[in-house]
């Protein structure tokens, strides 16, 4: 045993038998092993942001591999001993999970007994302090406890509620070591493995049942370890806290691999803290800080435009573009306003015509949140939403899906629809005033499905809609193009319109295509690019977004856009989930081509199409279509994926 240690070892308690066991599957694990570095950069970071102690200067992140080796630290590796015992007691159903577990500690005592791990320290931050039992102790709900969040704004920690799976899923045999020290200078120290419920040989000779949950102290998992009983190696010497993900790959491979996966990932999800000085981060050798961002930026993304399809993988380039040139330029614009709920926002626009109209989120701390795509003419534009407020930002926060990946209107049924229709508003004003200059047309919202649910029973079919109350009728009003309509306000704490007469649902329902053409003479939509073809040049048909049915004299194969009107319908059919696509055009097509876009909550996304009632389907593409000029063309089609969408269309003519 060796004085290094100080005697810590492994404890996993007696589980009764009137406990339930707890199986080899982790759902919490899988949902963040398929990103395990940017998982681990958002979950930490975040957290260490939400504690820092002085913000007059930055929170300070390092990231580094280490090694522990098994002559100084013998006790560790008897966690080996409960690994086995867990598949002899569950057999099969363990072995996916538990034999490549054991595979790493054989492998360690034929290599000398090195065990590399990764340790994620932060500073300028407040520590985790630890009081038994209390689940709005920090150091406690990390370690010791499930699915307890303990938020930044009792001043005793950050949030460790199921994001510190991010840590667990990144050890290849789920476990991590923590020690913390708090600005009143306490110290605690203590391991833990998240493995499952099992039967081994007790001190007694007898064979007991173990808790899935083992604690790696010198208090036989009764506390942490404090003070002068934390091993010299593991011991904090200024506040804020080290978490140790052990058992990583640490391959010279690997490491490269995992150096530059961190570092995309900071860029990406914490660029703005970085830029506005809250924050700093160091992985391995590469320094990240304010008077670095700019030459990183473009070292790792020199792509001025966001073309990922991917919103966790985005480009943010162009975005960090929009910020740091706000104002230089006409190019380079910046909007603030007060918002009744959310208070201080602001957007940053970046215009350029090669640009994917796209916006992201952030709130205060300025870590990104998602990205959504706002359908227009091609106006060409990134842009940067951000609520600078503290009360809206914690609202926003409060609507934040586990992996602060989305802000979801249904986590507060009284406000979480008003608050995210109240931001699209905003920036749908902002890009009206942006581009009012500008030739275009009118500008839509993406994602106002989530509000405008419709129960299942409540689908209809085509038949069904002339005189259906549930689809409304045209009142013949107008408003001025781009004007967005205004609600009576009421009281705080959070503003709700005044209550109005019911207007009808909405099905599902796909606007028209835009009424403008670009500057190529495409009519909005999706461009196909994946196929050579000659394109027809800018039509004269003022009526009908700058159509005309006339050819030209150049010889070979033309795609042609065709201007229609659609509308889709979702409801079952025999068994089946089927979209009807009603589609109105003032044009005979005989030989057309449709590509089908779902719209996702972020972007648009291709979904397979296996059956069409007209045409042939090739993946997303129904081709050899027939639509009659002045006729509702009704076309049927199944998905895949046998789920409901929001269905954007482009419909094409060869010539």
């Amino acid at each position: 045993m060796a004085a290094n240690e100080l005697n810590c070892d492994w404890y996993f308690s007696e589980q009764l038998e009137a406990t339930q066991d707890v199986g080899p599957n982790n759902a919490a694990a899988e949902y963040f092993r398929e990103t395990p570095y940017p998982s681990l950069i958002r979950e930490s970071i975040q957290n260490s942001l939400d504690v820092a102690n002085d913000p007059t200067i930055p929170v300070r992140m390092e990231y580094n591999f280490k090694v522990l080796r098994t002559g100084s630290f013998d006790n560790f590796f008897n966690l080996r001993n409960h690994i086995e015992a867990i598949l002899e007691y569950y057999g099969n159903k363990a072995k996916a999970e538990y034999e490549p577990m054991l595979e790493i500690f054989d492998r360690l005592v034929n290599n000398q007994g090195n065990i590399h791990y990764i340790k994620v320290s932060d500073y300028n931050t407040k520590g985790m302090d630890y009081n038994p039992n209390d689940t709005d102790s920090p150091f406690y709900a990390f370690v010791r406890a499930i699915g307890v969040t303990v938020k930044s704004d009792s001043g005793s920690g950050g949030s460790f509620g199921f994001g510190k799976s991010a840590y667990f899923s990144m050890s290849p045999i789920h476990t991590v070591l923590v020690s913390s020290r708090t600005l009143d200078n306490k110290t605690f120290f203590e391991g833990a493995s998240t493995l499952c419920t099992h039967k081994a040989f007790g001190s007694d000779g007898k064979v007991h049942k173990y808790s899935h949950y083992g604690f790696y102290d010198n208090q036989a998992g009764k506390r942490p370890s404090s003070g002068e009983e934390i091993p010299n190696r593991f011991r904090r010497e200024e506040p804020g806290s080290d978490i140790m993900i052990m058992g990583v790959d640490g391959s010279p491979e690997a490491k490269e691999a995992a150096y530059d996966e961190m570092i995309k990932a900071t860029l990406r999800n914490f660029w703005m803290s970085i830029y506005q000085k809250k924050l700093e981060v160091k992985i391995d050798q590469t320094e990240i800080n304010a008077e670095t961002l700019d030459e990183l930026m473009k070292l790792h993304f020199p792509d001025v435009v966001d073309r990922v399809k991917n919103t966790s993988l985005y480009n943010p380039r162009p975005y960090y573009e929009a910020v740091k040139n706000a104002c230089v330029s006409k190019q380079y614009l910046k909007f603030d306003d007060v918002l009744p709920n959310l208070g201080n926002v602001s957007l940053y626009l970046y215009k350029n015509k090669e640009l994917r109209d796209s916006v992201i989120h952030m709130r205060k701390q300025g870590m990104y949140i998602y990205r959504a795509r706002f359908y227009s003419n091609s106006y060409g534009y990134s842009a940067v939403f951000i609520c600078s407020d503290l009360r809206g930002n914690n609202f926003l926060k409060s609507i934040e899906d586990p992996s602060h990946s989305k802000w979801e209107a249904k986590r507060n049924a009284a406000y979480g629809s008003i608050v995210m229709k109240e931001i699209d508003a905003f920036v749908a004003d902002c890009l009206q005033k942006a581009f009012a200059s500008d030739q275009g047309g009118v500008l839509g919202i993406t994602g106002l499905e989530d509000y405008l649910f419709v129960p299942e029973e409540l689908t209809a079919s085509d038949n069904d809609i002339q005189g259906n109350p549930l689809f409304g009728q045209p009142s013949g009003n107008t408003i001025e193009e781009g004007i967005i309509p205004t609600s009576e306000i009421v009281d705080s704490p959070f503003t709700k319109p005044m209550e109005s007469e019911p207007i009808g649902n909405v099905v599902i329902h796909t606007p028209s295509m835009s009424a403008e053409p670009s500057e190529n003479g495409d009519f909005g939509g999706h461009k196909r690019n994946n196929k050579k073809r000659k394109k027809k040049g800018k039509g004269t048909n003022p009526g009908r977004c700058g159509f005309s049915p006339s050819i030209d004299n150049q010889e070979g194969e033309y795609l042609e856009n065709v201007p229609v009107e659609y509308r889709v319908i979702a409801e079952n059919k025999g068994g089946n989930l089927v979209h009807t696509l009603i589609i109105h055009s003032d044009y005979d097509v005989s030989n057309g081509e449709i590509e089908i876009l779902v719209g996702g909550e972020d972007n648009d996304e291709e979904v397979d199409i296996v059956s069409s009632s007209n045409g042939n389907v090739h993946d997303n593409v129904i081709s050899g279509i027939i639509l009659k000029k002045d006729e509702r063309n009704l076309i049927d089609i199944q998905f895949s994926d046998k789920m409901k969408h929001i269905v954007k269309l482009t419909v094409y003519e060869f010539k």
